[in-house]
């Protein structure tokens, strides 16, 4: 399974990536209905349970809370942001590093701690945020 997740326009980046994954990702030979699909989810597309892990945990533990129940080792987390020092971004990653999962970061301006947290980072040399977001978005 791949997770993806982010804030602010990475969160828009994210959602954005689950929903072309899950939909777009089968074989063109096979009928729509017994093609297995990627199984994607976007950690920011659940605004109750997010506000309420928010509300009573702390918005630094919005993803990791949601990953704690499902994460399991060989899944996939894509971690976006454009600064790589979101506190809720980077707990999340931890996560899956503890949990074995495989971690991809996409980060702007010189990486920030994410690009040193997970297997594979893909840094936007820019300091430019909503040049960064444009970029991102591009990639997914």
């Amino acid at each position: 399974q791949i997770f993806v997740l982010g804030n602010g326009g990475s969160a828009a980046t994210a959602s954005h990536i689950a929903c072309d994954l899950s939909k777009n990702t089968r074989a063109a030979d096979k009928p729509y209905l017994s093609a297995p699909h990627l199984k994607v989810m976007s950690l920011n597309d659940n605004m109750s349970l997010f506000s309420a892990i928010a509300n009573d945990e702390g918005y630094e533990n919005v993803f990791a809370h949601q990953l704690e129940n499902v994460l399991q080792e060989k899944d996939v987390v894509l971690a976006i942001s454009a600064s790589g020092n979101s506190p809720n971004v980077l707990n999340a990653v931890k996560l899956a590093c503890a949990r074995n999962a495989q971690t991809v970061g996409w980060s702007g301006y010189d990486g920030g701690a994410l690009a040193h947290l997970v297997d594979i980072a893909i840094v936007v040399p820019n300091w430019c945020i909503e040049q960064i977001e444009d970029i991102h978005m591009m990639m997914g």
